[in-house]
């Protein structure tokens, strides 16, 4: 099956590179630009079906950054003074994906460390570096670390129709106490990691992690394989299906945008237990409806190779399983929750729901459902232990503020118990890497969050933060329980046993220096519990 793979991969790409137009790579989630467009979606009210689908492409970044700017100058819109330089600062950045524009003409504001075009630009070549180094201290142990990371990266385009990115990082952290336990390399455990010396602990660990991919587009199509990370959804601090707030996953992914509707298709390689298997297959269908409303009905199905380990509630399926990708789950617009049952009903399959409302300039409201399993629609407010749901709900706005960019955020976000686990244990558990794929908080929890950030300057940013959390420790608490019949209760309760509270208040500054250097401080105090008080700061010196 895994040459099937390959040999199909390979189809999809032959037939991409006959009928692709100009290709361009994905650009990372780590990317400000996100930031940027973004704020401009909530202030300015663009209208797109590709706002709460991530990553995007840099050509189409592109174009929405050429399309702002023939905007403003034609004074279809007043940008703040801020807006201007950020866009200014991002259209030097996109000049190599914007050559008739005029944004390209004269010297690069920030050049970056090496770049490469030939004569019709149909071949180019990026490269990029950077040392960072943070330091930290939590107050309540006294513990300190150091972290140093140094990463780069290259992007470019072949004959205009293939484009690539690389980017890698290799990390050393040290501290002044012996915090880091050896690694298995095992991927439940965890993103593997070095420690220094054969030991119990150690106060020094070493990693390196790195993304990649190839990238075909049309007017109406894409194509990628990749190694990188997805974001699916309007919520900012608890997305429920993907959040994009775990290690890479290797990807093929489809797109397709169809006026008003836009269509996207992934198959990933996720990591469970070691020297196993794992499979998440998900899908996209996203509408603007009039009204500036966003709507979007979202699958996911997570399988995986099975082992006799006692890790499962069925101990009469538990005998060694191989999986190999289902080609059932790989076909557009298949309905996962009825493939599944097709399938003999085996397999954790996850639907989900988005919407996102900008009723006024300045003023967003969302909501996420996420469905992890349902007896049926009349029972969803059962409290049976089978009725796995979670719902996010939000809100941002942007003050009317003439010189500066000011927007505050509202969060909450509530989880059930049982959500993202499953009776065949790791090989379908929803985390890849030991992380949640979806929400950080995990099931029989629950989170406010509040934030307020300002802009005055495209170099200076500022944010206050606060945040509130519970997490009950019952049955159904932790994404490794499965429901055990006889001994667990057929009935659920939210936060069941000793409940786990933290509060948070945080502030971010961030300052960036001749172009190249950027200084970000961090401070987080808890309110609750023994007061823990966290300080960082981290230099980042980028080319």
């Amino acid at each position: 099956m895994k040459i099937t793979i390959f040999f199909l991969s390979c189809l999809f790409f032959f037939v991409s590179w006959l009928w692709t137009m100009p290709a361009s790579p994905a650009i990372p989630l780590s990317d400000p630009v996100y930031s940027f467009l973004q704020r401009i979606h909530l202030r300015h009210n663009f209208e797109s079906t590709s706002f709460n689908t991530l990553p995007w492409s840099r050509n189409v970044t592109a174009a929405f950054l050429k399309s702002l700017n023939t905007r403003a100058r034609n004074g279809e819109i007043q940008l703040l003074s801020v807006e201007k330089e950020e866009l200014d600062y991002f259209l030097d950045r996109f000049r190599m994906e914007l050559p008739n524009s005029g944004a390209n003409i004269g010297p690069a504001l920030y050049p970056p460390l090496y770049q490469y075009s030939d004569s019709l630009g149909y071949n180019r070549l990026v490269i990029n570096l950077g040392l960072k180094d943070s330091i930290g201290h939590f107050s309540d142990n006294g513990t300190s670390y150091n972290t140093l990371l140094l990463y780069g990266g290259m992007r470019g385009v072949i004959q205009d129709k293939i484009a690539f990115f690389a980017l890698a990082e290799v990390g050393n952290e040290s501290s002044n106490r012996k915090r880091y336990p050896p690694h298995d390399y095992n991927p439940e455990h965890g993103y593997p990691y070095n420690i220094f010396r054969d030991s119990v602990a150690s106060d020094k660990k070493s990693w390196d992690t790195f993304e990649s991919g190839l990238f075909f587009e049309s007017k109406t199509y894409g194509l990628s394989l990749s190694v990188d990370k997805m974001k699916w959804g309007p919520a900012q601090f608890s997305p429920l299906l993907l959040s994009g707030n775990w290690p890479p996953m290797g990807s093929l992914r489809a797109y397709a945008n169809l006026s008003r509707f836009h269509y996207l298709q992934t198959i990933n390689l996720i990591k469970g237990e070691r020297f196993r298997d794992k499979f998440l297959f998900a899908h996209r269908v996203e509408c603007q409806l009039p009204w500036n409303i966003q709507a979007a009905v979202n699958e996911a199905v997570v399988y995986g190779d099975r082992t006799p380990d006692g890790d499962t509630t069925r101990p009469e399926w538990s005998a060694f399983d191989e999986r190999s990708l289902d080609a059932i789950y790989a076909i557009p617009f298949v309905p996962y929750f009825f493939a599944q049952h097709y399938n003999g009903d085996r397999d954790n399959t996850l639907l989900s729901f988005d919407l996102s409302v900008h009723p006024m300039d300045g003023l967003e409201f969302y909501s996420e459902l996420l469905i992890d399993d349902l007896k049926s629609p009349a029972s969803f407010f059962e409290k049976k232990w089978y009725n796995k749901w979670g719902l996010t709900l939000g809100s941002r706005y942007a003050l009317p503020l003439l010189f500066a960019d000011m927007i505050f955020s509202a969060e909450y976000s509530r989880i059930e118990p049982w959500v993202y686990t499953h009776f065949f244990g790791e090989s379908h558990r929803f985390r890849h890497y030991g992380s949640p794929i979806g929400s950080f908080l995990g099931p029989n929890s629950d989170g406010l969050f509040l934030r307020l950030e300002l802009m005055p300057h495209r170099r200076t940013s500022a944010a206050l933060s606060f945040s509130q959390t519970r997490h009950g420790d019952g049955p159904g608490s932790r994404i490794t329980d499965y429901h055990r019949d006889g001994i667990d209760s057929d009935n659920k309760q939210f936060l069941q046993g000793k409940i786990t509270q933290t509060q948070w208040c945080g502030l971010e500054l961030q300052q960036e220096w001749l172009k190249r250097f950027e200084v970000r401080l961090n401070y987080d105090q808890s309110i609750s519990g023994n007061k823990n008080a966290i300080f960082s700061t981290t230099f980042d010196f980028f080319w």
